[in-house]
């Protein structure tokens, strides 16, 4: 019997071979919340019938509309690859996205891609209740829809990963057993670094932001009622929040008068921020969580008073294409080897 509370609880997620069908998952994940929701509404006859004044039970057709909900969990120095590659909807093979820089360091460089061609996931849950029990739960034909990255001073880089998928289903079958990964630490505000331009900057807090422009309400008139796979049908949204002090004790054109360029529409380039961790994999080669926007518009820079404190500069960018670099890229360099 496991502990009776979330101490008991599991997490894990499979790669599917067809939309929507459950597999076995392979990959185990450590988040801080899961939070995924089953969706069922009910179509309800608005007959009348002389002298009702409640709805008739035989009047009620349950209708599944899927699974959606945010996984939250801190991002570590191994075995968080696939996720991410599923969060960026990167569809390359993974042969294309890995290269093997040294014999254990694995890097897998990851760019936007299109869910049309990107395996759908189950994500299996075991929820402890008060008895002991692990109860298993399917969520299949999962896809990411959008994501967060964002870390502050004191603090770990955490992840908070949109979910939406096609069914929820509790299963009595036994859950998968768990498996955790070895040589795993969290990435914290030490080991983070921003640089814009080319020139560090001194933030307090950072947050990247990933929206997928992904129709998500594909339903068609059939047996099931539940939807088919997602299609692109937006822009993809990137933005950033970055928090700092207003100005700057060593200022380069980079780093500073944010909101001169504010007004003129002046585009920054090269946005990096990186969480290196403290355990190399080898000599040389440590576990690394990179994000790199070439370019982006700045969409709201200006300093307020409010106090004796020191004035602080909110200072938010949106992601844009500048016509030869991918518009975001994650690097994230590890011991974790994928086929």
């Amino acid at each position: 019997m496991a502990i009776g509370s979330g101490l008991g609880s599991q997490a894990m997620f499979g790669v599917e071979t067809t939309y929507g069908s459950a597999v076995t998952p392979t990959v185990t994940l450590e988040p801080t919340s899961v939070g995924l929701e089953l969706s069922v509404e009910q179509i309800m006859s608005e007959g009348l019938r002389s002298g009702l004044r409640v709805q008739r039970g035989d009047r009620t057709v349950v209708n599944r509309k899927g699974v959606s909900g945010s996984i939250d969990m801190d991002m570590v120095s191994n075995a968080q690859a696939r996720w991410l590659i599923h969060a960026m909807g990167d569809s390359r093979a993974v042969s294309t996205i890995k290269t093997n820089p040294s014999g254990a360091a694995y890097l897998y460089t990851m760019q936007l891609g299109d869910p049309a061609s990107l395996s759908s996931l189950t994500i299996q849950t075991g929820i402890a209740d008060v008895a002991g029990n692990v109860r298993r739960m399917d969520a299949t034909g999962c896809y990411i829809t959008e994501f967060t990255l964002s870390n502050e001073i004191d603090g770990i880089l955490t992840g908070s990963f949109t979910v939406d998928g096609r069914d929820y289903t509790p299963s009595a079958s036994a859950v998968t057993s768990a498996s955790y990964a070895s040589s795993t630490e969290p990435l914290v505000f030490t080991g983070g670094a921003v640089t814009l331009g080319g020139s560090s900057l001194p933030v307090r807090s950072y947050e990247l932001s990933v929206t997928h422009g992904y129709d998500t309400e594909r339903y068609q008139i059939n047996s099931t009622s539940l939807k088919s796979r997602p299609i692109i049908n937006a822009k993809d949204e990137i933005t950033l929040t970055l928090e700092m002090e207003f100005g700057s004790e060593s200022p380069t054109w980079a780093t500073d008068d944010f909101v001169t360029k504010y007004r003129a529409g002046t585009k920054v380039t090269n946005v990096i921020g990186t969480w290196t961790g403290s355990t190399e994999i080898e000599s040389g080669y440590s576990p690394y969580l990179k994000a790199t926007v070439p370019q982006a518009v700045i969409t709201a820079a200006t300093p307020t008073i409010d106090g004796p404190e020191i004035i602080g500069l909110s200072l938010e960018l949106m992601a844009t294409d500048n016509g030869s670099d991918q518009p975001l890229t994650l690097e994230y360099q590890s011991s974790e080897n994928l086929s």
